[in-house]
């Protein structure tokens, strides 16, 4: 096997078009060929993903930043410093490594219950700076029996809508309420005002300032999904059974 570098300081010099030319007439000549692109703009790799043909083979020698990826599929601008997104990533990284989770579910026939820690290994790179890109691979596993319990009762989470109620966690509470119940009622039910502060009051020491929060922060998550079939009363809160397409987020339209 030959290995051959070109490298140089100098920006615009010529490295990727002479990389590119080099490995395309070796590919043509019969050898096989592996392109590495170690730039940090990534100029072979773009070029290589408008093409058509699949040989040279091309690929980046920067590993994907995982902070940023996940980051920015929350819909957060990936910031550095002491108060950007890159060190809260970490904080929950840290807080995750540390957790143990006891996880209850009841589908009015079975019971199903949880404890452990949801992963087995975390080895993850994080940057000083939001724009580094990494030379080594991030990875976050599951353990097994977390996984197993995760594919057995799985609740589809459309990634739209948890960036939608992102600050706060009352409305992504009742946003995964509404994801695991409305599919599953069989007829109209209502929910007393102590059941439902029994779920989802848990920092409110009154009930009627709990009914006024409740009612404010199902306001906006009816704004997000207004197809919901649910109404508050006196009563407590009316809900219908529905399907999935009620929790579509409706598309912005362009202005």
């Amino acid at each position: 096997m030959k290995i051959v570098a070109l490298i140089s300081q100098k920006g615009g010099s010529g490295k990727t078009t002479l990389s590119l030319n080099l490995a395309i007439a070796a590919s043509r000549a019969g050898k096989q060929v592996v392109l590495i692109d170690l730039d940090p703009q990534q100029s072979a790799v773009r070029w290589a993903r408008l093409r058509q043909n699949t040989e040279p083979v091309i690929m980046s020698g920067h590993a994907p930043n995982l902070a940023q990826l996940i980051v920015r599929d929350m819909g957060f601008p990936v910031t550095g410093g002491a108060k950007g997104t890159i060190n809260a990533f970490k904080e929950q990284i840290n807080a995750l490594a540390a957790c143990k989770l006891s996880v209850g579910m009841w589908d009015g026939n079975r019971s199903v219950e949880y404890q452990g820690m949801p992963f087995s290994r975390i080895d993850v790179w994080l940057p000083t700076n939001p724009d580094q890109l990494m030379l080594w691979p991030s990875t976050l596993t599951f353990s097994m029996d977390f996984y197993t319990t995760l594919a057995r009762h799985a609740l589809p989470i459309r990634a739209e809508a948890v960036r939608a109620f992102a600050g706060s966690a009352r409305k992504l509470d009742m946003y995964f309420w509404f994801n695991y119940r409305l599919h599953r009622l069989k007829a109209p039910t209502v929910l007393s005002w102590n059941a439902l502060a029994s779920q989802f009051g848990g920092d409110y020491a009154r009930q009627r300032d709990f009914r006024k929060g409740f009612a404010d922060d199902l306001k906006d998550v009816l704004d997000v999904f207004p197809k919901l079939p649910v109404k508050l009363s006196e009563a407590g809160m009316e809900v219908a059974p529905a399907g999935p397409e009620v929790l579509s987020v409706p598309p912005q339209r362009r202005r």
